[in-house]
């Protein structure tokens, strides 16, 4: 049971097109081994030590991942030490590692649209309204909601009971709204400016917490890992329904929350 590589690449780059990722970022291929079939996937958010094992010890040939394993140059691989040694671990064990990041963050049906569907946004767009390539979304609350019934709703959807950092009055009505799933503070004083009510992103830093607060904004920090775990439901569930039983496609069960 296996696929053509170049048909799982293909598949991934449909949902994750290269085109759409960030020209910092180093979204593609991290160990590409050339192999012509893959017969197992594992899909996790980072790649962590637990997780190169987790896809050794189930057998898999190819890992999904949503963060890339390098994003500097390398000039060298250093064996045990950080990402060199991941990367030879995944080597000695014959498995190839793919990174969809900002390919799948700015995409269509990618990682923002996904999670602004996940916390009731509807009529969903880019964010800012005029890039020729934004990563956020924004939609509108339909019917309004308050500040309160969203971060409830937020909580169950990111998985993150009684973690969630908020500010602002949890009776304020809601009727429009912005996403960024990861690191998205940097985003707060363009959502301020768009007149938007209500921000959701991660590792919100404390200026932009005390300018949202400040300018009425009612934001959510659900954490790097919140706003993004559904990557790996996501494109999981995505391939198994592109292949059928052709490939047997897995979901990381060690990949868990830094802050968990």
């Amino acid at each position: 049971m296996s696929i053509q590589t170049t048909d799982l690449i293909s598949e991934i780059e449909r949902w994750a097109p290269l085109a759409c990722a960030e020209a910092w970022d180093n979204s593609g291929w991290q160990v590409d081994l050339r192999r012509p079939e893959v017969g197992r996937v594992l899909v996790a958010l980072d790649l962590t030590k637990a997780v190169a094992e987790e896809a050794s010890e189930k057998g898999a040939d190819f890992l999904l991942a949503h963060h890339p394993l390098f994003f500097d140059p390398v000039k060298r691989l250093l064996d045990g030490v950080d990402n060199d040694g991941t990367a030879i671990a995944l080597i000695r064990a014959g498995i190839s590692l793919y990174s969809a990041h900002t390919s799948f963050d700015a995409a269509p049906d990618g990682m923002n649209e996904v999670l602004a569907e996940m916390i009731g946004l509807s009529g969903i767009r880019l964010f800012p309204g005029n890039a020729e390539q934004a990563i956020a979304r924004q939609g509108d609350f339909a019917p309004l909601r308050t500040f309160g019934e969203v971060c409830q709703r937020a909580e169950a959807a990111l998985g993150m009971q009684g973690r969630l950092r908020v500010t602002g009055p949890a009776d304020a009505m809601l009727k429009t709204g912005a996403v960024c799933g990861g690191a998205g503070g940097g985003f707060v004083p363009d959502v301020v400016q768009a007149g938007l009510d209500f921000y959701l992103t991660g590792d919100i830093k404390h200026d932009d917490a005390l300018y949202a607060g400040a300018h009425g904004l009612c934001l959510i920090d659900g954490g790097h890992w919140g706003t993004e775990r559904h990557f790996i439901p996501v494109m999981a569930e995505r391939l198994r329904t592109a292949f059928g039983g052709a490939v047997e496609v897995l979901e990381s069960g060690t990949n868990k929350s830094p802050w968990a």
